[in-house]
């Protein structure tokens, strides 16, 4: 059926066979088809309310979540007590990361049905995200309870986990999960993440390419297997090269079609509106690497815009929207959105600050919402993408001659392309080795860089050096089994545990002081520790 058939299809037929026809089409994700249905069917029965949810779920399932609430909030109007309603209203708040709504909205649902198992998973998952892992732990094993065999509820329990740095149960949780529902594409990608973070990195990537099997048009599958890729010692510049180009030409370059001439005035002598996007505008290396460049621009001459791409905030993430004139949060909206509002916001220098790592919005640069777009900090590599005009890095990260390993035209800073300014006040402590009467290595790198061959030269360091030590802190070593897991790989090196110091998580400062630890710290390969 086309569009055009969906007047005949409504008239001939009763609204219930109607609404079941755009159901069958919501789940087919002929979107466009079923809200056609769904209009028409409340042209004759405006006061519909399942018509009315159902259309809200289609609008949120094809980017429109103000819309979807304003439907939710139509059908609960009409029915005030149908636990399902409150819990279509909670979705498309969570859609907008209006968490406190949405929290609101799942809690109503569970009260009105104490046992729906749906507003359990989704209340979890929307407590996670508001930094409540904790509260979403007891409420995802009490959907567990109600339900044991609940693919989706041992998924965000896993997640719920991992946020607690409870890595090991995690992917017990999330084993169950894929297990469950082994269709599952976003199951097989969050059992691949965990594994990363444990160091597992051979692991991860046979993951994320099952991941990308079950769903090959997830861009973000695609974007994982591509930033993995630099951990492993055997990959090469041209694979990594081609791997990049290939995603634009797959996901980025069909939006060119949004593309539209920029308004921007031409003068020369106004303020540039400069934006920075990125999903780390915390206490993450890429704020730690920004602020000092924030606090430097002359506001006389740039007017700055930080678009947060991630929810999460704390003491960083303060400094740097006071650095800034105007902060946006993305959270919870879709890249269209976001295009057509930094069009609004007239900005003439777009900055990407993630490439293909976490909470990246490439899809949204695709749109070229800016009249020059640039990459920068986040990412050491290409992204690939046509509509990135130049990326910045130096004579260290980008060799002359390999600029064509790079879509974006390269502009090497001098000496260095990251800028850092220190954020503690700690003093440079004694050399350990003098106390000590030996030697500490060290490295605080995620273990995700500390491949095969790291630690085949790193063993073979403490060879050469009797009675030496190596220092390696991640917070993955807050798990005792993670550790006695490591311990064993160093241990078929002829390492033994008693050479080694693993730290887990600590308070930053803490991490800080944990340096005093160590006389000579050692950089990974080949992704090194920047």
């Amino acid at each position: 059926m086309v569009v055009d058939d969906i007047d005949t299809t409504v008239s001939a037929t009763s609204p219930v066979v109607a609404r079941e026809e755009a159901g069958n089409f919501y789940h087919a994700g002929r979107f466009a088809d079923a809200e056609a249905i769904c209009r028409r069917l409340l042209s004759a029965n405006p006061s519909d309310a399942d018509t009315l949810d159902l259309l809200s779920r289609i609008t949120r399932a094809s980017g429109n979540p103000v819309i979807a609430e304003a439907f939710a909030r139509r059908a609960i109007k009409v029915q005030p007590d149908t636990a399902e309603f409150h819990r279509t209203l909670g979705k498309a708040l969570r859609a907008q990361g209006k968490l406190d709504g949405a929290i609101a909205s799942f809690e109503r649902a569970i009260e009105l049905d104490p046992t729906f198992i749906k507003a359990y998973v989704n209340l979890g998952a929307a407590l996670r995200e508001r930094g409540e892992p904790t509260r979403a732990d007891a409420c995802l094993r009490r959907a567990l309870e109600l339900t044991p065999d609940s693919a989706p509820a041992y998924l965000q329990l896993g997640l719920a986990l991992e946020d607690q740095f409870q890595y090991v149960a995690a992917e017990e949780c999330l084993e169950r999960a894929v297990t469950l529902a082994p269709d599952d594409s976003a199951a097989q990608a969050c059992l691949a993440g965990n594994r990363l973070n444990q160091g597992r990195v051979d692991e991860a990537i046979v993951g994320f390419r099952e991941a990308r099997a079950l769903d090959p048009d997830c861009a973000e599958t695609h974007s994982n297997i591509l930033f993995v890729s630099h951990y492993l010692p055997s990959c090469d510049r041209e694979t990594l090269y081609a791997e990049a180009r290939a995603w634009d030409v797959r996901f980025a370059a069909p939006l060119s079609a949004d593309f539209r001439p920029h308004t921007n005035p031409p003068d020369p002598n106004r303020r540039l509106r400069v934006g920075y996007v990125s999903g780390d505008f915390h206490r993450h290396p890429v704020g730690y690497f920004l602020e000092a460049v924030l606090h430097s621009h002359d506001k006389e001459q740039f007017e700055i815009f930080c678009y947060s791409a991630h929810r999460s905030a704390d003491d960083l993430t303060k400094r740097l929207t006071q650095a800034a004139d105007h902060a946006r949060l993305l959270a919870g909206i879709d890249d269209k959105s976001v295009a057509e509002a930094i069009r609004r916001d007239g900005i003439d220098i777009l900055v990407d600050l993630s490439g293909h790592t976490g909470w990246h919005r490439l899809l949204m640069f695709a749109r070229r919402p800016a009249p020059v777009q640039v990459t920068w900090i986040g990412y050491f590599d290409t992204t690939g993408l046509s509509s990135i005009d130049y990326i910045l890095l130096d004579h260290h990260v980008c060799p002359p001659g390999d600029e064509r390993f790079f879509s974006e035209r390269v502009v090497r800073l001098p000496d260095s392309y990251l800028c850092y300014a220190p954020q503690t006040t700690i003093d440079v402590g004694p050399l350990p080795s003098s106390m000590n009467g030996y030697v500490t290595f060290g490295c605080f790198n995620k273990l995700a860089k500390v491949n095969h061959e790291v630690r085949a030269l790193w063993a073979r360091i403490l060879h050469e050096i009797p009675g030496a030590r190596l220092c390696l802190k991640d917070v993955a070593f807050t798990e005792p089994a993670i550790c006695q897991r490591w311990e064993a790989m160093f241990a078929e090196l002829d390492v033994a545990p008693e050479r080694l110091t693993l730290l887990g998580r600590t308070p930053y400062d803490e991490h800080q002081q944990a340096y005093r630890q160590i006389d000579v710290a050692l950089d990974p390969f080949p992704f090194n520790g920047g």
